[in-house]
């Protein structure tokens, strides 16, 4: 049997952590994934009729439209599960509620086995997996980070940013545009996650999308 995951995040720097992740965390046999970016999280759709109506780049406007393709791709291949992930940043959201909301409409377009889902929220934003692993941050400021609660609603990029150089976010970022602090989100993934101690990461959120993942793992 081989185990597929479709895997649908809301940007590029996402994008980057998982893909590293998933290359540490995945046997090389019998297991793969593909991992699709989006241009932001957008919101689940409300009143639709057909997948086929969605014209946005965003995430979860796309949600029929992906999990239409999703069960249309995998449903006659035999010896093989597939998995359909949804990796999300909960924001100022109640991340339960917000996961329900996801699951029910999911639910709504498709009849897809529970156990073929996983719908993983960070909290607040991605940063806060990087965040789980001090050790990992180059050069990080243990004072600014010891003010840091793990997965709190407290604009964690803006803390990931403080910790690794105070002085460059107040030059730099603090006020800057989002396609700059997209490449410096970028940045970071991919100078943190390979050095990330995946076993002892102190993030809830990071913890349940590892749970999640291994759970497929034999």
């Amino acid at each position: 049997m081989h185990t597929h995951f479709d895997i649908f995040i809301e940007d590029i720097s996402g994008k980057y952590l998982v893909e590293i992740l998933l290359d540490r965390l995945l046997p090389q046999e019998g297991y793969s994934y593909r991992v699709h970016s989006y241009k932001g999280c957008g919101k689940l759709p409300a009143n639709q009729t057909s997948a086929l109506e969605i014209r946005t780049s965003t995430l979860l406007n796309n949600v029929p439209r992906l999990i239409n393709g999703f069960v249309n791709t995998y449903k006659n291949l035999s010896d093989y599960k597939a998995v359909f992930v949804i990796v999300t940043d909960c924001d100022n959201r109640v991340c339960a509620d917000f996961k329900t909301q996801i699951l029910t409409t999911i639910n709504s377009y498709s009849s897809i086995s529970t156990e073929n889902i996983i719908v993983s929220i960070a909290i607040e934003e991605m940063e806060a997996w990087l965040l789980g692993d001090f050790q990992a941050i180059p050069k990080a400021s243990q004072k600014e980070y010891s003010t840091y609660m793990q997965d709190s609603i407290c604009g964690t990029w803006e803390k990931l940013a403080k910790v690794i150089d105070d002085k460059f976010y107040n030059k730099k970022l603090k006020d800057a545009p989002f396609y700059v602090v997209g490449e410096k989100k970028c940045e970071w993934a991919i100078n943190i996650a390979p050095h990330m101690n995946i076993g002892s990461n102190t993030s809830p959120s990071f913890n349940y999308f590892l749970k999640k993942i291994l759970s497929y793992v034999s």
